[in-house]
């Protein structure tokens, strides 16, 4: 251990996940009694110690995984791929910040997560021996994120998994710039071989065409499947909640006819009204739907009727809303018809009246 006036480190390696913050704080205290000793009192008061509060508060960063999003099908040498892009951003009180070690091209690089404290000290964790890249200079984070997919309704053990090696972990994407702590620029911007990371409010964002973000989907029959994304599915690294590194998309998919469709978040969408529920035809209006687990991207339109179906344009979601403009064109019988309504996977019977 080293204690200076202005930083305390600690580096150890952590060898299973159930220690968390509990097992770290025991760690601390029984190296405090340790060096008791050889430090004069005050700095390890200083440090270590505060009469009124405790120990300082650590600021952990948080990972969470968005759903996947930005699908599309593409043939690569004879094969039909399911293309997607995915993000995990930082919600916690701190950056991501990963920092090399010692390094050697048989057995990797040694990384340690840094974790800073409110009292402007910090502790290096070692999160594992990730993969050194000659070529490139840094190193990888090996499996930081992990994709599933496989049929809805499947058999278990039937679905496809991919791991995603991160070229490198930087911040690509601003998420939420009001969160405290957030920078309004990228602090790691670039793959350095010595510091990555990733800042409060911001996410790293891997596009539909970087390798390893693709699945095929050669033969299968239409039908719906989930699309799950989990960050940091071996719990390398140390953050403030575990509960949301999985997202869930669920996709309507015929590979036959090259189509792909969003129906927004797997299994827990539901529609509960829709405002106004007439239309006469031959016009347009502005509707209100209210439901839940509503998503970007998920497919919003009518189904069952008959005569001039009603038209969904100018849709704008939320998770319990959906505004939307619906138009339907004149022609048909002169009778009333009724149309259910379709949000994602879930479907409101009869929502929609279109009068003469």
């Amino acid at each position: 251990m080293a204690v200076t006036f202005r930083r305390f480190t600690i580096k150890y390696a952590r060898i299973a996940k159930p220690h968390r913050v509990a097992r770290l704080l025991l760690a601390r205290r029984s190296m405090h009694t340790r060096n008791l000793s050889s430090v004069a009192c005050g700095v390890l008061t200083a440090v270590f110690l505060n009469a009124q509060t405790g120990y300082a508060q650590e600021l952990l960063p948080n990972l969470v995984a968005r759903p996947a999003s930005e699908f599309s099908l593409i043939q690569i040498n004879g094969r039909l791929m399911l293309r997607f892009a995915a993000t995990s951003w930082n919600n916690g009180a701190g950056p991501l910040e990963l920092r090399s070690g010692s390094a050697s091209e048989s057995q990797g690089q040694n990384v340690y997560q840094r974790i800073f404290r409110s009292d402007g000290t910090y502790i290096d964790e070692l999160a594992g021996t990730f993969i050194w890249h000659p070529t490139h200079d840094h190193f990888h984070f090996g499996d930081f994120a992990l994709y599933t997919f496989n049929a809805v309704g499947g058999d278990p053990g039937s679905e496809q998994a991919s791991a995603k090696t991160s070229f490198c972990v930087m911040d690509t994407t601003a998420v939420d710039l009001s969160l405290t702590g957030a920078p309004h620029s990228a602090v790691y911007s670039a793959c350095n071989k010595f510091v990555q990371g990733m800042s409060v409010g911001w996410g790293d964002r891997y596009g539909p065409t970087l390798a390893g973000q693709s699945f095929d989907i050669t033969g299968l029959p239409a039908g719906d499947y989930d699309l799950t994304v989990i960050s940091d599915p071996n719990n390398r690294l140390l953050e403030a909640n575990e509960s949301d590194n999985r997202a869930c998309v669920r996709l309507r998919l015929n590979p036959s006819a090259w189509t792909v469709q969003s129906l927004g978040t797997c299994g827990s969408v539901s529609v509960t009204s829709i405002s106004p529920n007439t239309i006469k035809k031959g016009t347009t209006i502005q509707v209100t739907v209210t439901g839940s687990g509503f998503a970007a991207g998920m497919a919003v339109g009518f189904e069952n009727g008959s005569g001039p179906a009603p038209v969904v344009t100018n849709v704008s979601i939320t998770a319990n809303t959906i505004t939307a403009t619906v138009s339907v064109k004149n022609g048909g019988n002169r009778t009333t018809r009724y149309w259910d309504l379709r949000v994602g996977p879930a479907l409101l019977p009869g929502a929609m009246a279109v009068i003469p």
